[in-house]
């Protein structure tokens, strides 16, 4: 599956620069699936991968779910391959930026937040605490 690898990733750069949210969610899960199994195939591509899923995180225009994946990719990483991830240099770094990030981002929608603070559901209560970050 090596020789394969890069035309696969290949493929991302064009869907984030066309904004295609949902293939990409669905190309960076796939990656997530292999990542869990078979983390070390992606060590020579490593840094680039991080870089990409910084970016995706990064790029606001994107539904949620594919800035999720991206992130998912990264701690899918962290728990597979420990040792290639201390080795890169940014990983680590950009892994906490963008967890922060993703926490910080919220709705500044007053009916959304309105709903959040009205409602009898502890779940969702706290599912959207832990998103906000508060």
């Amino acid at each position: 599956m090596m020789p394969l690898l890069d035309p696969l990733l290949n493929v991302l750069v064009p869907i984030l620069q066309e904004r295609h949210s949902e293939s990409l969610a669905e190309a960076l899960t796939t990656l997530i699936g292999v990542a869990e199994m078979h983390p070390k195939m992606f060590k020579d591509a490593f840094s680039q991968l991080v870089q990409f899923a910084v970016s995706v995180i990064k790029e606001k225009s994107l539904d949620d779910g594919a800035r999720q994946a991206a992130l998912e990719l990264l701690v899918t990483f962290a728990e597979g391959a420990p040792a290639q991830c201390r080795k890169d240099p940014q990983y680590s770094i950009a892994t906490v930026e963008q967890s922060l990030s993703l926490m910080c981002d919220h709705e500044d929608d007053s009916d959304t937040l309105e709903v959040w603070r009205n409602t009898d559901d502890v779940f969702y209560a706290v599912s959207k605490l832990i998103i906000v970050g508060f």
